[in-house]
Order: C-alpha cells, then structure tokens, then sequence
C-alpha cells in the first residue's frame, strides 16, 4: 500500500503542476482529497484492517495528505 500512497503522491504532485488556473487546480485537488477523492478512497479501506495496522496505514495516509496539502 505504501507504494500505492507514493505514487498517489507523485500524481498529485504532477497534476497540481499541471493546472493552468484555479478552477483547474481545484479539480485536481478533488480528484485527490475530494469527497471520493483517491486518497479519501483509501482512508475509507482502513476499516477492514486490524489495529495495527490501522495505525500504520492511517500514519501513513496522513502523511501523504499532508504532502499534497503542502503549496
């Protein structure tokens, strides 16, 4: 999964470069942290983990929203 998150990362990173405008940007950033957003996607599969793994996943979700968020 981590290798998923990394490369959710590098496409947001490649799609936010991307946008020629604002609305273009907010599009791309639905697409990421939207609603059904990919790594909102992802946030939503940790129920059906365990605990420990919860923990870790959702460290490491966090972490890519986090880089995504970043200007």
């Amino acid at each position: 999964m981590s290798d998923q998150i990394q490369n959710l990362i590098e496409q947001a990173t490649e799609a936010f470069a991307a946008a020629a405008d604002a609305a273009s940007l907010e599009n791309a950033k639905a697409q990421f942290l939207g609603k059904s957003g990919a790594l909102t996607e992802l946030m939503k599969g940790l129920a059906k983990l365990d605990v420990a793994q919860k923990k870790e996943q959702g460290a490491r979700i966090n972490a890519a929203k986090q880089a995504v968020n970043q200007p």
